[in-house]
């Protein structure tokens, strides 16, 4: 009976231990604000489990700049992972996900010039 308690002890243990990188640390998260002074979340590069366009574009650059944090975000912000017309820097600054197509940054102070003040093509 006390190994089966130890065992289930060592398991409880050993699964608490392996799930804590999971939980809440992520450097990546970190040096992002320390860059751009925006807080995001791990939807930044994540959909899920799985990395979205833009964690992935990551994970290619941070490999290619020997797993340098700041040298990958700076090589993708001026790129727009998701295809969605905004740069991933306008996204990461608005705090909207730059993996993400549906979430885009909201315009402010957009400015609509009608069509009356615009070049007539009547002569």
């Amino acid at each position: 009976m006390g190994k089966i308690i130890k065992l289930g002890y060592l398991v409880f243990v050993t699964s608490f231990i392996s799930s804590i990188p999971a939980m809440a640390y992520s450097p990546f998260l970190d040096q992002s604000y320390d860059m751009y002074s925006v807080r995001n979340k791990c939807e930044m590069c994540h959909s899920g489990m799985n990395l979205n366009s833009f964690g992935k574009d990551f994970e290619i650059k941070w490999k290619e700049q020997n797993k340098n944090i700041v040298k990958a975000f700076l090589a993708l912000e001026s790129k727009d992972s998701d295809n969605d017309g905004f740069s991933n820097i306008n996204e990461i600054k608005s705090m909207s996900l730059p993996g993400d197509k549906v979430s885009v940054p909201k315009i402010k102070n957009s400015f609509y010039t009608p069509d009356i003040f615009r070049k007539s093509s009547i002569k």
